[in-house]
C-alpha cells in the first residue's frame, strides 16, 4: 500500500518508493530499481548525472573488481557503483 508520509516522521530503516522527478526527501540506499540516475545539480550545482544501482548489484560489482586486482588503486575503486541517494537530489 502506497501512503504519503511526513518528512519529520522518517526514521532509519523506513522503506519508501521514489518516483521519477521526485526530490529525495532524505539520504537513502537504493534497494531495488533499474536505470536509476540522480541529478545532483540542486545540491552542488554540478550537472553530472550519476547512474545508481541497487545495493546488491553494487556489492557484486565491487567483489568482481576487487577480485581482479589485489592492489586496487583509486581509479578502480571509483569504478564501483554506488547505491547511495542524497537528499535534495532529483
Amino acid at each position: 500500500m502506497n501512503k504519503a508520509f511526513n518528512i519529520g516522521n522518517l526514521l532509519v530503516g523506513y522503506i519508501g518508493i521514489i518516483k521519477q522527478g521526485m526530490i529525495i526527501p532524505a539520504d537513502a540506499v537504493l534497494i531495488h530499481g533499474k536505470n536509476v540516475a540522480m541529478d545532483k545539480s540542486p545540491i552542488s550545482g554540478e550537472t553530472e548525472i550519476l547512474k545508481k544501482k541497487c545495493y546488491e548489484q553494487c556489492v557484486i560489482e565491487r567483489d568482481q573488481i576487487m577480485h581482479v586486482v589485489t592492489n586496487a588503486d583509486e581509479e578502480l575503486k571509483n569504478m564501483v557503483p554506488s547505491p547511495i541517494l542524497i537528499s535534495g537530489s532529483l
